[in-house]
């Protein structure tokens, strides 16, 4: 039996498919997002662009690398035609390292989130957005593969386009937290949500999440679980 592959591409166009029909005159390449990402590296040295340093290594993962070495060597292959037409060269893995290192994933996260936002925003427009009101999905999970010795997974919580099944932003939940604080920090992270159900598990039913989700004129659908303790339900 063949081996499955490691590469997310397949999985990646199937969330994007909702988005295609976006005109082309709205459109930014992923490329033109990530370039407006900050530099954390110091001017001292630099020589490669750092937005083209996050574009290379996010193609790479897509494409199944799992380590900085890797990247590099993808991005070595790919240099000679691909990356060179659109006036990007190669790094090597320590510099891939010192740039990735230096930068945060929630940065990232915000970047990409925002211009999906965009994109199902347009693609909505363009089939009477209105007729259907949107409706967006809160959820934490444990990041595969993030398990370090006796600790636990590294955690995100997300929000997901109900419709078009496209994440619109994510943040990290911290060590020794769970997912309750983090609610509000990552729908800040969306622009507008008048009108909008946000909908999210038991954890979330809390009056201070239903009063944050009032004040920015979003609707709410949340799981509540009955407790009985003594013959009294709560």
């Amino acid at each position: 039996m063949p081996a499955v592959s490691s590469s997310p591409i397949a999985t990646l166009s199937y969330h994007l498919g909702a988005l295609t029909e976006v005109p082309t005159a709205s459109r930014r390449s992923p490329l033109e997002v990530l370039e407006q990402a900050p530099d954390p590296r110091r001017k001292r040295g630099v020589r490669h662009r750092f937005g083209a340093i996050l574009y290379i290594s996010t193609c790479a993962v897509v494409s199944g690398s799992k380590s900085y070495a890797a990247i590099a060597e993808w991005a070595a292959d790919t240099a000679a035609d691909t990356l060179a037409a659109m006036g990007i060269t190669a790094p090597n893995a320590s510099t891939i390292r010192r740039a990735l290192s230096a930068f945060t994933g929630d940065g990232f996260d915000t970047l990409i989130g925002g211009w999906l936002t965009g994109r199902v925003a347009d693609a909505r427009a363009r089939h009477g957005g209105k007729a259907r009101r949107r409706a967006i999905a809160v959820d934490g999970t444990a990041m595969r593969g993030s398990r370090s010795g006796d600790g636990r997974a590294r955690m995100v919580m997300a929000a997901l386009d109900h419709d078009a099944g496209v994440v619109l932003g994510q943040v990290e939940i911290e060590d020794k937290s769970n997912e309750i604080p983090s609610f509000s920090v990552l729908l800040d992270t969306i622009d507008d949500l008048e009108g909008v159900v946000v909908t999210a598990d038991a954890p979330h039913a809390q009056c201070e999440h239903a009063e944050y989700l009032r004040g920015r004129g979003a609707f709410y659908i949340l799981t509540v679980k009955l407790r009985r303790s003594a013959g009294v339900g709560w």
